[in-house]
């Protein structure tokens, strides 16, 4: 799974683990093809990816994004340094930091 996609300007990127004051709205549901292609290719550069995962809280808004790194990956498994592994299918965009 190699190839680079161009991904949208996204200021702010910091390995926090969430962007902090986001808007919570739902980002352009990506498919499953996209966002391992971005995953793929933000590993192998050691890319800051962006996360916005399926999953809606208790207001019906998305949770803030998981940010960082990826540790590595396993089938539909994603790994992030001390977050909670990830189902790629789960996933409904991905951003990679350009920098």
């Amino acid at each position: 799974m190699a190839g680079v996609l161009p991904v949208r300007p996204h200021g702010g990127f910091e390995e926090t683990g969430s962007t902090g004051s986001q808007d919570l709205s739902g980002q352009a549901k990506q498919t499953v093809e996209t966002i391992s292609r971005l995953l793929a290719d933000a590993f192998a550069n050691g890319s800051v990816v962006s996360i916005q995962l399926n999953n809606l809280d208790s207001n019906g808004d998305y949770h803030p994004d998981v940010v960082g790194r990826l540790a590595g990956y396993q089938d539909d498994m994603i790994y992030m340094n001390e977050k909670a592994p990830m189902m790629i299918s789960e996933i409904r965009h991905v951003i990679v930091d350009p920098a």
